[in-house]
């Protein structure tokens, strides 16, 4: 499948999944602003078929732009999960960073975990658990989803977003420190999520020594791009070297291009905002006043969230 028709049929995914909500009338406050839409990428890690084509929307852009890398890291937390998919696919290490020092993404025994049991899917407490609990989700083809520790404070405000009514789950956890478990679990039932086993995660963090080595960035999706590079300037600070960020989705906001140009990174997207307005016009799942508004957003978002911010 060539890179166009695989973002046509991952912006289809997002519809399929739900992921995308227009809604000028009654605007979404985001991390860095408000817009009249909404986009949770979270809801594509529900099925292990949309994990995979966003997982081979990025290898095409690695493949094209003859990347090179020696490690993987992701946005936390929403960057995470796909980045994980990617390491799995390449085989290469994926980092993270825990109390500004950079380590490889604990692993746990996996007979263990899912002996006697067969999950829909699996759940996991973030973030030190999530890169595993996704593997483990690929490797057994099923759902993956994951708990935040409270609720967002922007968006919708949600602990859990997965594309599915009811499913059973196996629960991962890795803490250092206090755990959230308890309330994770909580956080299931009460989507009527049933639990079938709780697992935590005992082995140690890894070191990994960044300075100098090539890190490949994963984010789920640009808005203004100030939090992702915030992340980016984290790692570069222990001495990584990052040059490309991959995302799934990019609003082609002007701020954003500069953010990156900051920092002397190049951002690739699988989709963009056209990609997702093209496809919710093919669907009758945009109307014209929303498809304006849309537009006017993203001329200039900075003068359209005032104006709603005054009204």
């Amino acid at each position: 499948m060539n890179q166009a028709a695989l973002a046509i049929k991952i912006a289809n995914a997002c519809f399929d999944a739900e992921t995308i909500i227009f809604d000028p009338e009654h605007p979404f406050i985001g991390a860095s602003s408000i817009m009249p839409l909404y986009n949770d990428n979270r809801k594509l890690l529900s099925k292990l078929q949309t994990r995979q084509l966003v997982t081979d929307g990025f290898i095409q852009i690695i493949q094209q732009q003859k990347m090179q890398f020696d490690a993987i890291a992701g946005t936390s937390l929403s960057g995470i999960p796909h980045a994980a998919s990617l390491a799995q696919r390449y085989n290469t290490p994926l980092v993270l960073l825990h109390n500004d020092n950079a380590y490889l993404a604990p692993q746990c025994t996996r007979n263990e975990l899912f002996h006697k049991q067969s999950p829909e899917a699996l759940a996991s407490t973030a973030p030190l658990a999530m890169a595993e609990g996704v593997r483990m989700a690929n490797d057994r083809g099923i759902g993956y989803l994951y708990v935040r520790r409270s609720k967002k404070e922007h968006g919708k405000g949600q602990r859990i977003e997965w594309d599915a009514k009811k499913q059973n789950v196996v629960l991962l956890d890795y803490h250092l420190g206090d755990s959230y478990v308890s309330s994770a679990k909580a956080a299931l039932r009460e989507k009527n999520i049933k639990i079938l086993a709780v697992h935590s995660i005992s082995a140690k963090l890894i070191p990994y020594h960044i300075k100098d080595k090539r890190i490949l960035f994963v984010e789920d999706l640009v808005n203004t791009a100030k939090s992702v590079c915030q992340e980016i300037q984290q790692y570069k600070s222990l001495g990584a070297k990052i040059t490309d960020c991959l995302t799934i989705c990019d609003y082609t906001l002007i701020t954003a291009k500069k953010q990156f140009a900051n920092e002397a990174c190049n951002q690739h997207s699988i989709i963009t905002l056209e990609h997702l307005l093209t496809v919710a016009q093919e669907r009758s799942q945009i109307t014209q006043h929303q498809l304006q508004a849309i537009r006017e957003w993203q001329t200039n978002p900075d003068a359209w969230s005032e104006r709603r911010r005054t009204t």
